[in-house]
């Protein structure tokens, strides 16, 4: 039995129209992409259809050779069917917006992962030392590193934000400090992960940088270009957050402690609805500080458990248990 009372609506209500800085940022134009366009011919438009199609499906999947994957190939070939405007913009490039829906109904039928708009906000601090200057890049600088960085982001769909100009961490601290140091810079500024890059030149196509990403409790290090500090990044919350198709649906009850007021109400609740692995949530009972929510969720029950744990909004009740056993998840909110 579903019980509902007066601070259950005003709460539903509050968390449709208040913005409360829930951890994670939307992601804009996800089935928008702008190409070359070969000539303007129908052909040319064609071909234009196609290579914007691959792109989408990049950010939409959550997998950087998704234009490339055999499942995949039918829809591009097709991608004229999805498309709901276009336009030539600049010199020869061409602009094509695609039905979401219809795609995202496309890439469950094909097998293929869904990843969705909400995504983990990630602060990025890069340090440049090419032997004669040492920089911290920030959201002012220009250099080809950022913007090979943002121009990959894009691509992904995985937000970034860059520290403002005279932050109070500095360049040694990025560059010889431990990166696990850096981890609570994020809630300084609202960002969910912290990406953090120490690259020996300002070259952005020859640079070797040695990345570390902090999200949650866990880390990954990696050495690649500036493109493959956006690319690790969007693959390890890819294989976190993408929802795979080929799992059945669950019903799991998922229960939150420590709630103190509407705000926190706001913040959980868009949290869980942004995870793709939630097809469906709704609140079944709210007491005290406490709600349950009852979710439809897409794949396995720890695999959900171990994302909502790393987006550290939520810390789990009862550590090491395995909620395959119950089906159930009990959490207690951290402001």
């Amino acid at each position: 039995m579903i019980r509902v009372n007066l601070r259950l609506v005003i709460a539903a209500i509050v968390s449709l129209v208040v913005s409360l800085g829930a951890t994670a940022a939307t992601v804009p134009g996800m089935y928008e992409a702008t190409v070359p366009l070969p000539d303007r011919s129908e052909n040319g438009q064609a071909v234009a259809f196609q290579d914007a199609m691959r792109e989408v499906l990049v950010r939409v999947t959550g997998q950087r050779d998704a234009g490339t994957q055999p499942a995949l190939e039918p829809l591009i070939n097709d991608a004229r069917r999805y498309v709901q405007q276009f336009r030539i913009v600049g010199n020869n490039q061409f602009f094509t917006g695609f039905d979401g829906a219809k795609v995202e109904r496309a890439v469950i039928a094909a097998g293929q992962p869904l990843w969705g708009h909400q995504r983990p906000a990630t602060l990025v601090w890069l340090a440049v030392d090419d032997g004669r200057t040492r920089t911290l890049l920030d959201a002012q600088s220009n250099s080809e590193l950022k913007q090979a960085i943002d121009r990959t982001a894009e691509f992904r769909g995985l937000p970034l934000l860059w520290p403002a100009p005279g932050s109070r961490t500095t360049f040694e601290q990025v560059w010889s400090g431990s990166a696990e140091s850096l981890r609570a810079t994020a809630s300084v500024v609202g960002a969910d992960a912290v990406l953090v890059g120490r690259a020996r030149s300002a070259n952005a196509n020859n640079a070797q940088v040695h990345w570390t990403v902090l999200y949650g409790a866990e880390s990954n290090e990696w050495l690649g270009t500036a493109a493959e500090g956006v690319h690790g990044a969007a693959d390890q919350f890819a294989r976190v957050f993408a929802a795979g198709s080929d799992a059945g649906a669950a019903d799991v009850s998922i229960t939150v402690r420590g709630i103190p007021d509407l705000a926190a109400y706001a913040r959980v609740t868009d949290y869980l609805e942004s995870l793709s692995l939630i097809s469906g949530l709704a609140v079944e009972q709210l007491a005290g500080d406490t709600v349950v929510y009852r979710a439809q969720v897409r794949g396995d029950v720890p695999r959900l458990a171990r994302a909502i744990e790393l987006g550290n909004r939520l810390q789990p009740e009862a550590p090491g248990a395995d909620p395959a056993l119950t089906g159930a998840l009990s959490f207690r909110y951290r402001p």
